[in-house]
């Protein structure tokens, strides 16, 4: 039985839109199940960036593919971040 709701990192998401090998059964049954997967705009960002100096090739169409690959966008807020407590510094 699959739970959730779950948050795809970007090597998720990534190798989910190419098919990639590396993405394991357990990963891939989630995504085929009807589990809430959540898909970051930090992680949207992460592969922008990335594609604009060119060290990755990925589609330019996230915000239209993403949605359509059954993944929800993350709403994060001010109030999200205000709620998140400081890490202490590791000194």
């Amino acid at each position: 039985m699959t739970v959730g709701p779950f948050l795809a990192d970007t090597h998720i998401i990534l190798w989910s839109i190419s098919d990639d090998r590396r993405l394991s059964e357990h990963h891939r049954a989630i995504l085929a199940s009807e589990a809430v997967v959540f898909a970051s705009a930090a992680s949207v960002w992460e592969i922008a960036i990335k594609r604009s100096i060119r060290k990755l090739d990925a589609p330019d169409d996230l915000p239209t593919l993403l949605p359509r690959m059954q993944f929800q966008p993350l709403a994060v807020t001010f109030q999200h971040a205000r709620r998140r407590q400081p890490t202490p510094p590791p000194w």
